[in-house]
């Protein structure tokens, strides 16, 4: 379970940071919350010495489940009390039904208050249940329970009370304590009856019993046996960025894919023995894979691993098996980049095993993954996978079979899920420098749906390329789709600023955040903007707007304290630096400035340390090099 925050340690940023970290890498290492214990059902004894005893087992209920929520409610409306039980784990939903014996009965009932005093759901109500007819004392057996709403996590029991009376067929009296104040009483309510009070009536309404029955069908649950490999069909058919692999002349080959037929790209070592089985069989049944049109890709990881191998093991073994399709050797950008898409797509982030393969559809889009040996009548089946509707390619990625309760909202929130892994990817592609694999994810996610968030990104990306006029359309639609975008107008006053007009670009800065204030990178972008229109206070103004947003904004507090050591003020631009190196250690940058700052208030030792520390964390920076060169012949002086 993750941790809770306490008092205490909401000064501690760092230790709390520290374990939600821990937290995500124990969910990515495929980790259980609950330590995979089974679920617990405890009974009340009803006496002091041991008050509960574990029937987990015998109620049917110690599930090794990951499980989250439970709710009870007559479901069937028999007289009993059912279960629903929600887990994060499959099956995502469990209905238990409780088949009470015949000779034991009970009563439903329903408090409503009179919106008034009470409100109208009754919540905080307090019900007494008492036989009727007999003397009211405090010795007299009697039944107590609260309408409570939120009963546990993420769960809701149905607001209707249930009372067990065993044998007992006597009529019952209900007192109910209204939690808008006063006591009432309802009397002679029949066992096995279901009532509404409403509250200043006195008088309970019967309901009759619900005509028909809700059939739930029982079916057993086909768990797969557990094993170290995995099949993974997608939801979003991810378009693949282009990358090269090694020839076995020692060229570079951009990986051909997207020309219309399905391609299979296998990661495999000489060592793994189910690698070698793997390759073999393809080549005996190559034949099918022509029958499916589909071509496969062996690309050979033996050189990304430390341990010393025969460069000609691969071809050797290969030509032995007469391998009919193509052959290669992976390189560490490929095998990175095949990592790093599994990671994002797959929550368990471990390193991808040998084999490991790629079912990448004929337009060029990753649709399967396989982590160990691929059963060939699976993979000529799973060749279809990226021509199902998203519901069957959402059915498909289930872990275990189930049934799919289609609706609107469905279809919708597939359309979300699908968008949310096009913009991570896209994401991930422009941070790692791959800005046109990005916009090819981008342009894929609006294929599906135009969205607001999907225009700006991909015309911050075409910012970046200088492909100024195709930004502005796709940010100029993006505020057109939705007027109160923040993000939109922040970029658009970017690309104002490549423009040549800054004017403009402050008017669109100020827009995005009238939109919203704590949007950050508006506030440092706008500082630049006027610190290099020499309006210096008010630049100083949004930077430290921008840091109260962002308080790990190190670029911002580097901007900041250079525009103060600009304007004399050499003591607060080192608190700036002291809090951007908080924020960023390795900044190397950061070290230089400082270091420039200390070399012209003539502290040159310290500033020579600095250009040090800027060279150490970046050993090709020719301005910290010159710096350093200059301090250190003034000190010789």
């Amino acid at each position: 379970m993750s941790r809770s925050r306490t008092s205490e340690d909401e000064t501690d940023e760092e230790e709390f940071t520290r374990a939600l970290d821990a937290h995500k890498k124990m969910l990515q290492q495929g980790r259980s919350f609950s330590g995979r214990e089974r679920n617990c059902c405890f009974l009340n004894l009803g006496n002091r010495s041991e008050s509960f005893a574990n029937i987990s087992a015998a109620a049917g209920l110690d599930f090794p489940d990951d499980g989250r929520s439970l709710v009870t409610v007559d479901w069937d409306q028999d007289g009993d009390l059912d279960v629903w039980l929600s887990n994060r784990n499959a099956p995502r939903l469990r209905f238990l039904r409780n088949d009470m014996p015949a000779d034991s009965h009970s009563l439903m009932v329903r408090p409503v208050g009179n919106g008034r005093d009470t409100n109208r759901d009754a919540i905080g109500a307090r019900v007494e249940v008492m036989p009727s007819g007999e003397i009211e004392s405090e010795k007299q057996p009697r039944q107590i329970k609260t309408v409570r709403a939120g009963e546990g996590f993420l769960s809701q029991s149905s607001k209707w009370l249930h009372f067990g009376l065993g044998p007992k067929k006597q009529p019952q009296t209900i007192k109910i304590h209204w939690p808008g104040g006063g006591v009432e009483t309802f009397s002679n309510l029949q066992v096995d009856g279901r009532y509404v009070l409403l509250q200043g009536t006195g008088k309970a309404e019967k309901l009759a019993r619900r005509q028909g029955v809700l059939k739930l069908k029982p079916e057993p649950l086909t768990v797969p046996p557990a094993s170290g490999s995995a099949r993974i069909p997608l939801l979003s058919l991810l378009p693949m960025p282009a990358t090269e692999y090694q020839t076995s002349d020692g060229g570079r080959q951009q990986l051909s894919i997207g020309k219309g037929r399905p391609v299979l790209v296998n990661l495999w070592a000489t060592w793994c023995a189910p690698c070698r089985e793997e390759l073999a069989e393809m080549a005996k049944r190559k034949d099918e894979f022509a029958e499916h049109n589909l071509d496969v890709v062996a690309l050979c990881m033996d050189s990304l691993g430390e341990e010393k191998t025969d460069p000609q093991a691969a071809e050797k073994f290969l030509d032995q098996i007469h391998f009919p399709f193509t052959r290669g050797t992976a390189t560490e950008h490929l095998a990175n980049l095949f990592q790093s898409i599994h990671n994002l797509l797959v929550v368990n982030n471990t390193p991808l095993p040998a084999p490991t393969s790629f079912l990448i559809d004929g337009e060029g889009r990753l649709s399967v993954i396989y982590k160990g040996p691929v059963p060939l009548d699976r993979l000529f089946a799973d060749c279809r996978h990226a021509s199902r509707s998203r519901e069957e390619r959402f059915m498909e990625s289930a872990a275990v079979p189930g049934k799919l309760f289609r609706s609107a909202a469905l279809e919708e929130r597939l359309k979300l899920l699908e968008l949310a892994n096009h913009i991570k990817i896209a994401d991930g592609l422009k941070q790692s420098g791959a800005v046109e694999d990005a916009e090819a994810q981008l342009r894929a996610g609006l294929k599906i749906a135009d969205r607001a968030d999907l225009r700006t990104n991909l015309g911050s990306i075409l910012l970046d390329q200088g492909r100024l006029n195709e930004a502005e359309v796709h940010l100029m639609r993006a505020i057109a789709i939705d007027p109160a975008f923040a993000a939109a107008y922040g970029n658009l006053a970017n690309l104002r600023i490549r423009q040549n007009r800054p004017d403009d670009a402050i008017v669109l800065y100020e827009k995005a955040l009238e939109l919203d204030p704590d949007f950050a990178l508006a506030h440092y972008n706008l500082a630049m903007l006027l610190s290099r229109l020499r309006r210096f206070e008010e630049a100083k103004d949004h930077y430290r707007l921008a840091v109260a947003a962002d308080g790990e904004f190190s670029e911002a507090y580097r901007q900041w304290g250079n525009l103060l050591r600009h304007l004399g003020q050499p003591a607060e631009a080192i608190e700036r630096y002291e809090s951007a190196l908080a924020a960023d250690p390795a900044n190397a940058q950061l070290h230089n400035d400082w270091g420039e700052l200390l070399a012209t208030e003539g502290q040159m030792k310290a500033a020579v340390a600095q250009f040090r520390r800027a060279l150490e964390l970046v050993p090709d920076y020719p301005a910290a090099r010159e710096n350093l060169r200059r301090a250190e012949m003034s000190l010789k002086r």
